[in-house]
């Protein structure tokens, strides 16, 4: 794509259409690009930053398999996030066990939610928020909540 123009983020910012990418400092916009308006930019970046308090690095499908859990209280099979978000099962399984306590042996999760037992299959675990992920999500909705509709 040939690019057209930079605007720093106190303005209305061009994204490409298939590829968003936020460095906070300064967007760069594409031919065949849509404008984002100022009010949605802050509520992506406030979204964004809320995930960052918990992990500087916090990866966008982890944010995705978290919010896909926040609708969904009883809880998912790692099947279930699959279906819901696109990823490959093995990508939706790493996704999910780095939202838990411990991602592997060696490598500490998140920690915002657990496995239980499912209340209608108990040979299935299902994803659910943990104390920690519920205040996350209490944050999100502050977050949000500061902006008008």
């Amino acid at each position: 794509m040939k690019k057209i123009g930079e605007v720093f983020a106190n303005k209305t910012v061009n994204v490409p259409i298939n590829f968003l990418s936020i460095n906070y400092q300064l967007f760069v916009f594409y031919e065949n690009s849509f404008p984002m308006k100022y009010a949605t930019y802050s509520k992506l970046t406030s979204i964004i930053n809320e995930f960052r308090k918990v992990y500087s690095e916090f990866p966008m499908q982890q944010a995705l398999v978290f919010l896909e859990v926040c609708q969904n209280p009883e809880g998912l099979t790692v099947g279930q996030v699959k279906e819901r978000t696109g990823l490959s099962q093995s990508s939706a399984s790493r996704h999910c066990r780095g939202l838990t306590k411990q991602m592997t042996p060696s490598r500490k999760g998140l920690d915002l939610c657990s496995f239980i037992p499912s209340k209608h299959d108990l040979r299935s675990k299902v994803l659910v928020l943990n104390e920690k992920g519920k205040a996350l999500e209490r944050e999100i909705e502050s977050a949000m909540s500061k902006f008008s509709t």
